[in-house]
């Protein structure tokens, strides 16, 4: 499954842009599904853009939860580097998604990171 949407931040990544700001943008994101006896796991490749030379790459991953509408589940964020002025980023930081209604995802996350 692929998914070609918008994504946001806010709080923003500290130090990254204006403070006080939500950045929202492009982003590029693979899902690997796996049916488990009570859930839904999820492995997420990610790539937000916030302009054409800022990338930031992530790594979602769960293993609770369900995907239908609404429903939702809570795992790890992994921070990959990126481009531009998210080159060299790494960290991680939990996550929770809700599913809602006409595939649309709504993913909260608080992450530390280091550059």
């Amino acid at each position: 499954m692929a998914d070609n949407g918008q994504t946001g931040w806010s709080p923003p990544p500290r130090n990254l842009i204006e403070s006080g700001r939500s950045v929202t943008g492009p982003h590029l994101t693979l899902f690997l599904l796996k049916k488990g006896p009570n859930s839904i796991d999820v492995e997420s490749h990610c790539t937000f853009t916030a302009s054409p030379d800022d990338k930031l790459f992530g790594l979602f991953k769960r293993k609770s939860g369900d995907i239908a509408a609404g429903t939702g589940g809570q795992g790890k964020l992994e921070l990959l580097g990126g481009t531009g002025k998210y080159s060299g980023i790494t960290g991680a930081c939990p996550y929770k998604t809700n599913y809602m209604p006409q595939n649309n995802i709504v993913t909260f996350a608080h992450c530390d990171w280091n550059k």
